[in-house]
């Protein structure tokens, strides 16, 4: 080893200055106080560690206590030489300014993050930083990673203007502008982490998303895909949102096509939702396999298993189950694929899922006949207007639940308890929100009780934040639990169960207190006949009124119609009676009044 003590030099305190390479460049007066007072009463038991440039010793390490010492030689105290260990290079100065602050006293993030950024600027490698330190190279790096934000945010942290966990965040776009307008935006606002990081990703993708699991993280960056990596927190995010929709798409077709090619089929349809729609199957019959029968001991080994209580049964037991009624499941004949189909889908985890197998419905013949523009294959109304009226009814149910706390909490406890599917029961127990906005909102007024989709409420995932709900009581939980569960009851055309729940409820009478029919959301979207038999149904029109109504064009029946549900002058000018009025306040298109009718 070399003899330090030739190295040290006794130097006068006015020769003494603080160098840039020490990481202390800012200290707390409070601190340099204390230093003061352990200076005057003990001593200095420590050298200072300095460099000779230009005739001066800059000192690289011992910052505070230099600064003591120079406010106790300003108060009149007598000092004495100064013994300063020399550096004999720039290179050993500057690992003396990192090793021997960071060794005493926690340095600033800040301080410690331009600290390392110095290092890693004259070549030091993260390993050698890390082994210097007792730090492990992930913290290095992720310091490192923070020293290439601009000096503007550098400088927020310092201040604690911003915190640490807000400058990591910052490192999820690699923009110096975005970055520093963010941070002051941050400072100003006392934005958190969580808030910035869902600024800077609202546009992207995360990798836990279904669609980028199912295509996979290599194959979207082999086309071109960005990725932003976020080094604090582990998470990724896809950054071309719309070429990820095309590849998956893609691969989704891709393999739609390789089972139905594998498996014989007629026909594949792939779904771009994370379950098979109803307005997909409704287009189809299912059919099933021809059923396999089980040996006799086996048939009524499985008999004796489902007849015993679910939770007697052990895990065992529920394995037996499901190997027993697999073997009753038989394959679908060549006969049965000749003439039917599958449909796929990508699930929540990214998993592509098939249902097997549907086949095509037999096409019906109309009955309607004899107005303008009827057809004996066209429906009464476009698919599109069909699905408005659905999603209405959908909104009313909702709406008539809001207020039916108990009977959601007992739906949701049976609907866990039995173990159904979200399809199967009453609701959608992983809070998904369905659509319930009709693509035409005039006349549309969603009850204000029921909340908008969810959004990322990272934000306020606090143990405050958690406390502070908890201390508003049962009452406002139970609202919230309410309107929440309310807003992800399934439409009454998915299954039976939702339609005996919506004429449970008594959802209808309350469609037309959130809906009202309007030329654009409804009658000029009706087939020309219909509009003449709605005319007819509701004003008595007859004779030469009836056919004043039916000679209008289409448009303009359409406004007479909107006229009759909306101004109470045209109801007046008509001579319709009170009970006309309220016929009129209480109509519903038909696909209303069947989506509502209990099973």
């Amino acid at each position: 080893m070399t003899d330090q003590s030739q190295t040290i030099r006794m130097v006068p305190l006015q020769q003494l200055y603080l160098h840039p390479l020490n990481p202390r460049q800012s200290v707390p007066d409070e601190d340099i106080r204390a230093m003061a007072q352990s200076l005057a009463s003990a001593g200095l038991l420590q050298n200072l560690c300095g460099i000779e440039e230009d005739g001066r010793i800059g000192i690289v390490a011992g910052g505070r206590r230099l600064r003591g010492l120079k406010l106790l030689a300003s108060e009149g105290a007598e000092m004495p030489l100064i013994p300063v260990q020399i550096a004999p290079n720039e290179t050993t100065a500057r690992a003396w300014a990192l090793a021997e602050n960071v060794t005493h006293a926690a340095l600033h993030p800040a301080e410690e993050i331009r600290a390392y950024g110095q290092q890693a600027a004259h070549g030091v490698p993260v390993e050698s930083i890390a082994r210097a330190f007792a730090k492990t190279e992930r913290h290095v790096r992720q310091r490192l990673k923070l020293a290439g934000l601009p000096a503007e945010v550098l400088d927020l942290l310092a201040a604690d203007r911003i915190g640490l966990s807000a400058a990591e965040a910052l490192c999820l776009t690699e923009n110096p502008e975005r970055q520093t307008a963010l941070a002051e935006t941050a400072a100003a606002r006392h934005l958190s982490a969580a808030q910035i990081r869902a600024e800077l990703t609202s546009a992207a993708v995360p990798a836990s998303d279904r669609r980028a699991v199912f295509l996979g993280l290599a194959d979207y960056e082999a086309s071109g895909g960005r990725i932003s990596r976020d080094l604090f927190t582990e998470d990724a995010f896809l950054e071309d949102a719309a070429l990820l929709d095309e590849l998956w798409t893609e691969k989704l077709i891709a393999e739609t096509e390789r089972l139905r090619a594998e498996g014989g089929w007629s026909w594949a349809e792939p779904s771009p939702e994370p379950y098979t729609p109803w307005s997909l199957t409704e287009k189809f019959d299912r059919i099933t396999a021809p059923s396999v029968e089980l040996p006799e001991g086996d048939a009524a080994e499985l008999e004796r298993l489902e007849a015993m209580p679910w939770k007697d049964r052990s895990e065992e037991d529920r394995q037996q189950i499901e190997a027993l009624t697999a073997r009753q499941v038989g394959d679908f004949t060549e006969e049965q694929r000749e003439g039917a189909g599958i449909i796929t889908y990508v699930n929540l985890a990214g998993e592509l899922v098939v249902e097997r197998a549907f086949a095509q419905k037999a096409r019906k013949r109309s009955s309607n006949a004899g107005a303008e523009g009827s057809s004996t294959t066209k429906p009464a109304l476009p698919q599109n207007a069909q699905d408005d009226l659905r999603r209405i009814a959908h909104a009313a149910l909702q709406v008539a639940l809001i207020d039916q706390t108990e009977l959601l909490l007992d739906m949701l406890a049976w609907q866990m308890e039995t173990n159904l599917p979200s399809y199967a029961g009453g609701l959608g127990v992983t809070l998904a929100a369905p659509v319930i906005q009709p693509e035409r909102d005039s006349g549309f007024h969603l009850d204000a009780r029921l909340p908008p989709p969810s959004v990322d409420h990272r934000a306020a995932g606090t143990w405050d934040a958690f406390t502070a709900f908890r201390e508003q009581g049962k009452k406002h939980r139970n609202q919230v639990l309410a309107r929440g569960l309310a807003r992800t009851a399934h439409g009454v055309t998915n299954s039976a169960f939702p339609a005996a729940l919506a004429a449970h409820v008594n959802a209808q009478h309350l469609i037309r207190k959130i809906w009202t029919p309007d030329a654009a959301n409804y009658f000029g979207r009706v087939r020309p006949d219909m509009q003449v038999a709605i005319w007819a149904e509701l004003t008595g029109a007859e004779g030469e009124e009836l056919k004043r109504f039916t000679d209008l064009k289409k448009a303009d029946r359409a406004k007479e119609l909107e006229g009759l549900f909306n101004d109470a002058s045209v109801q007046e000018a008509l001579g319709l009676s009170r009970d006309q009025v309220k016929a009129i306040d209480v109509w519903l298109p038909e696909e209303m009044r069947q989506t509502t009718k209990e099973s």
